[in-house]
């Protein structure tokens, strides 16, 4: 791990190096190719209200289910982050920014994908073959779902 590290080291050091020495190698992205504006502030409120919701929903899941209230909590969280994405883009709410929504959109799938994986895995519903049938199937619907 340590030769890859070193690796993407020098090629941070080098191009922070060219973007000093020679700016012109390196030009900034031209204004009309930055589609996605500045959208920071709708981010965090996103992830500030996503994180509300895991929070709640774990203060109300511990007591019931115990242990394992911890991941469904964070998958509310973030299923109510994407549902927000989907609804203020489709019904055009004007909710988000356009950067909020494509890091909302592209983040969630695959992240739920990993957590269809490993938290089956973790919370002993699956055994890792189990586990990677249940990626396998996941992957699956969501290329079904990308091209419907």
């Amino acid at each position: 791990m340590l030769p890859s590290l070193m690796l993407t080291g020098c090629y941070v050091l080098f191009i922070f190096l060219l973007s000093i020495f020679r700016p012109n190698a390196v030009p900034a992205l031209p204004k009309e190719a930055r589609t996605l504006g500045h959208g920071v502030t709708s981010l965090l409120v996103v992830v500030a209200v996503s994180a509300a919701a895991a929070y709640a929903s774990f203060h109300y899941l511990h007591p019931r289910l115990g242990v394992d209230a911890d991941m469904i909590a964070v998958m509310v969280g973030a299923g109510l982050a994407y549902a927000l994405a989907l609804a203020d883009r489709y019904l055009k709410l004007g909710l988000m920014s356009h950067l909020a929504q494509q890091v909302v959109i592209v983040l969630i799938p695959p992240l739920a994908l990993i957590f269809l994986v490993l938290g089956t895995i973790f919370l002993g519903i699956a055994a890792p073959t189990e586990g990677g049938a249940m990626g396998a199937a996941g992957a699956l619907l969501l290329a079904v779902a990308k091209n419907a």
